[in-house]
């Protein structure tokens, strides 16, 4: 297939998408307060407002109160561009927000929405490409194989730039949702061009970790490999995303060596990154138990595979008989009673965490090395209320508290203490 070059892609938008495909996550974060600070294109903003969500996912911080606080604010961008390729981007990452929190009819009800948004779009530019294949993240994750796939070949009509790691993605979660299936004879053929795909040194690192995967995991299916060369896994020990699938694939090469003990205590270490991994850390501890002779401890961990690999099949299926109607006044629901819970820790005139929240938090965050606390208030802003009214008041509390956030370095905690006060 060949993809219609696009030439004319460039400035701050590519320089983000390159930091996200180099595994950057923390310098695109901060390359977008830097936009956000410096521009006032509506358009720029609202891309760089989409970057940055994707920046945190890449991070870990999708289920974090900060997300959301993201999402908001990209939906305000978007108002003054409400462009069909970037309105489904922001579908996608909310997507991806329920399904980090179970909600799984809320997620196929994004997915389907953005998949509707795309098709329609007349505008086959960049920005439609990127949200085809983030789609297909989301769709894959949501066990949607086929469309996943589809989305991802619609990105790749669109797409000069390589995406290898992408592909290698979806290639290595299709064959192991397909051997979680106890299809295995169909995942082999996936793990092995899965595993073919190494490009070290040419910025696609993922596609490397992947790899690295896809062939640790042939070797534990008993498939003749040359591990001579070792994993080709890329050195970022400091990432919980690689280190998971280089602990997994320790476990994987300890059953290709016939040490079942030591897979077994692996795995007992590894902290699953995703619904997919987590069901893997069961399909090898089968394999470890097979090896190991204990057969009906490898039927059990058979059945919890099997169990967590189907357990949203139900819910699947609730959702496609209550209908659309039904699915979009739960899901209101669910957001209802979730901005209840978080209203609990939230502070509801800023969004930042409040003092009940720092109060919870405070023993973990000095429980660490190097912690720096400071504290600031505004000054006069007494003096603001009493001359302009609260209502002014509040919106410089609100201006001032999104300032701060933004100046703030990415890993840092933020929180309303009282009044005018910050910490």
């Amino acid at each position: 297939m060949t993809a219609t070059v696009n030439n004319s892609w460039r400035g701050p938008t590519a320089e983000l998408d390159r930091l996200l495909r180099s595994w950057q996550p923390v310098k695109a974060i901060r390359r977008v307060r830097e936009i956000l600070g410096d521009s006032k294109d509506r358009r720029l903003r609202a891309q760089s407002r989409l970057y940055g969500l994707a920046a945190l996912v890449n991070v870990g911080r999708i289920r974090s109160p900060e997300y959301e606080r993201a999402v908001e604010h990209a939906r305000d961008e978007l108002e003054a561009v409400p462009e069909p390729a970037l309105l489904a981007e922001l579908d996608v990452l909310r997507g991806a927000r329920a399904a980090a929190f179970d909600d799984v009819a809320g997620a196929v009800i994004l997915a389907a929405r953005a998949r509707h948004l795309l098709e329609a779009d007349p505008d086959r530019g960049m920005p439609s490409c990127l949200a085809w294949r983030d789609l297909a993240n989301l769709e894959n994750s949501l066990r949607m194989s086929d469309r996943a796939l589809d989305s991802n070949t619609r990105a790749d009509e669109l797409d000069c730039q390589p995406r290898q790691w992408q592909t290698a993605g979806l290639m290595l979660e299709t064959a192991l949702i397909k051997d979680q299936h106890g299809d295995t004879e169909g995942a082999i053929p996936l793990l092995e061009q899965t595993a073919a795909l190494r490009h070290p040194g040419s910025g696609q690192e993922m596609a490397d970790t992947y790899s690295g995967y896809a062939l640790a995991r042939l070797a534990a299916l008993g498939v003749d490999v040359d591990l001579s060369a070792g994993l080709p896994f890329p050195d970022r020990r400091g990432d919980p995303f690689t280190n998971g699938f280089r602990d997994l694939a320790r476990a994987c090469l300890r059953i290709h060596e016939g040490d079942p003990h030591r897979a077994l205590w692996i795995l007992d270490t590894v902290s699953p990154m995703d619904w997919i991994t987590g069901v893997e850390v069961f399909r090898l501890r089968s394999l470890a138990y097979a090896i190991a002779g204990e057969a009906t401890a490898a039927r059990a961990a058979e059945r919890d595979m099997f169990r967590a690999a189907t357990g949203d099949v139900r819910r699947l299926r609730e959702l496609a008989v209550t209908g659309a109607r039904a699915a979009q006044e739960r899901d209101a629901l669910v957001g209802l009673l979730r901005e209840r819970a978080d209203n609990a820790f939230t502070d509801t005139l800023t969004g930042l965490s409040n003092r009940r929240h720092f109060d919870l938090m405070w023993p973990e965050l000095a429980a660490h090395d190097g912690v720096i606390v400071g504290m600031l208030d505004l000054d006069d802003f007494k003096h603001v209320n009493t001359v302009h009214g609260h209502r002014v008041g509040d919106r410089v509390l609100r201006r001032a508290a999104r300032l701060l956030w933004e100046t703030l370095e990415p890993d840092a905690y933020f929180a309303r203490f009282g009044g005018d006060e910050f910490v």
